[in-house]
């Protein structure tokens, strides 16, 4: 996705037990640490067919 340079994203939601939540920008290769952690994967190798993910956490 391609967006300008100055764009920030602005969310003013709040989760159920009311912890703020926020967006930001970041780069497959940035340190922080995001999740789901197999998104660094996917963004850094990208391809050009449709991916359905699926978590089973039994």
């Amino acid at each position: 996705m391609k967006v300008p340079e100055d764009f920030e994203p602005e969310c003013n939601s709040f989760t159920e037990d009311e912890h703020e939540e926020f967006l930001k920008w970041i780069a497959p290769d940035d340190p922080v640490k995001f999740y789901p952690e197999f998104f660094r994967t996917e963004l850094l190798h990208p391809v050009n067919v449709v991916k359905h993910f699926l978590t089973d956490e039994r």
